[in-house]
């Protein structure tokens, strides 16, 4: 059983890590844990850079996704919420 992380799996996948860091980090009273959510979700789409089915595919779409997860990873990492 081999099933493919594609977009939409991916998405709603990376909307409930940043869903359960934001309740973690108002549970906790701790904000690293939202910081903690963004570079985990801005990760996912470094490591697996997937698109939606009606883009078409160009040669350098999968760099733009990398590009789009690592600026994600930068936010991520230089809001610091827990100041």
């Amino acid at each position: 059983m081999n099933k493919v992380l594609n977009f939409k799996r991916q998405m709603i996948l990376g909307l409930v890590i940043l869903l359960g860091s934001f309740i973690s980090s108002s549970l906790f009273q701790q904000g690293w844990f939202c910081n903690v959510g963004g570079v985990v979700y801005g990760a996912l789409f470094l490591i697996n850079p997937v698109y939606p089915d009606r883009i078409n595919k160009t040669p350098r779409i999968t760099v733009f996704v990398r590009i789009a997860g690592a600026v994600i990873v930068l936010i991520s990492l230089v809001t610091r919420y827990d100041i």
